[in-house]
């Protein structure tokens, strides 16, 4: 059997290890572990989706920002900080770094474009 170029590396890797005489564990993609150290089999990480704010049309909002507008968007469902960190995103991607400033208030973000 063939093996492909993930095992060569690591089984590559593994040799240098050990004549270099260092102590250390390799857990493959398949699990299986190689070296003498113990170590704990790592946890699967499961990454929960955030809520998709672009279902809020804040993009399109963002995206029509003149020089000096204010653009007010509720939270409603979303976190606050999280929706804001998107609306943010957007306005650096569109307008540049520094080309517009974000506040929460109460339940409501507001969006200032700077330039």
């Amino acid at each position: 059997m063939s093996q492909t170029i993930i095992e060569k590396v690591i089984e590559q890797a593994v040799r240098n290890l050990a004549s270099a005489g260092c102590k250390f564990a390799v857990i493959t993609p398949d699990g299986r572990k190689l070296g003498e150290l113990n170590v704990d089999q790592p946890k699967q990480v499961t990454r929960k989706r955030v809520n998709d704010f672009r279902v809020s049309g804040y993009m399109e909002r963002v995206d029509a920002m003149r020089p000096g507008d204010v653009e007010i968007f509720k939270c409603g469902q979303y976190n606050a900080e999280q929706y804001r960190g998107a609306i943010s995103a957007r306005a650096t991607t569109k307008f540049g770094k520094g080309n517009a400033t974000s506040t929460i208030v109460g339940d409501e973000i507001q969006l200032l474009r700077l330039a």
